[in-house]
């Protein structure tokens, strides 16, 4: 063999080397982004091929696809998703009750619902996702209470569960989110006194907003003292006289 050929086989070995090395280090990290793609019809039915013959998978997203519709039969995909980090279902018609078996996606780091159809109750499996950072519910027909295992997020730092029918009080154990960040509950039909001491720990808040609810009584003296706090929202409630934190615009 001359030089060259000697040569040139060796940097088709290491280009070959390259690719197997590049396959297996990405080998179980899919990433399935269909967002604003126009596509339509029936979740599963596209959703299916997408994660067909992928073991595992660390984002999906279909957001932005007003014409999918349909349930969301998790349980098909719970295998594949296990490694899941992001799941992205905003801006579809998916109807439904929000499955409990997403509390099995661990690994989970944000889970965008909004601006669908879903339905019922928020499942108290939502608690186990420990990595949770982004919990967007909002601009769907949740009903009943705030679930009080949703205190256990404790890397949480967006909560918006807004424009739903969600009512009774606010949990208490939302006090122990101290990463929190945004909190949105407007548009529901909560009700009660908002808790004092125990959302004192909340000082990385930088947005809150409880506008149009049910909510009365005095607020908190102690939610002056959220220093990051840049956007208040609280009107249209029932408080007492003369008691109030300022509304940002």
């Amino acid at each position: 063999l001359t030089l060259s050929t000697i040569l040139l086989l060796c940097c088709v070995g290491v280009i070959l080397i390259g690719v197997l090395y590049l396959k297996e280090a990405t080998k179980g990290d899919a990433s399935i982004d269909q967002s604003s793609n126009a596509l339509r019809g029936d979740a599963n039915a596209i959703i299916n091929p997408l994660v067909q013959g992928e073991s595992q998978i660390n984002h999906l997203a279909l957001s932005e696809n007003p014409d999918i519709i349909g349930d969301f039969d998790v349980y098909v995909y719970v295998e594949s998703a296990s490694d899941l980090e992001v799941l992205d279902l905003s801006n579809t018609k998916i109807t439904g009750t929000i499955p409990s078996a997403f509390g099995t996606l661990s690994l989970l780091s944000e889970l965008r619902l909004s601006n669908s159809y879903w339905e019922g109750t928020i499942p108290t499996e939502l608690g186990l996702l420990t990595n949770l950072s982004v919990l967007d519910l909002s601009n769907n027909q949740i009903t009943g209470r705030m679930p009080t295992e949703l205190g256990r997020l404790s890397k949480l730092t967006l909560l918006d569960v807004s424009n739903n029918q969600i009512q009774g009080n606010l949990p208490n154990q939302l006090g122990k989110l101290t990463q929190l960040e945004i909190l949105n509950a407007a548009k529901n039909l909560l009700s009660g006194n908002l808790p004092d001491i125990q959302y004192k720990k909340l000082m990385r808040l930088e947005s809150l907003d409880f506008s149009d609810n049910r909510l009365e009584g005095t607020l908190p003296l102690s939610w002056s003292n959220f220093n990051d706090l840049k956007r208040v929202k609280l009107q249209g409630n029932d408080w007492t006289r003369g008691s109030r934190l300022p509304d940002s615009p």
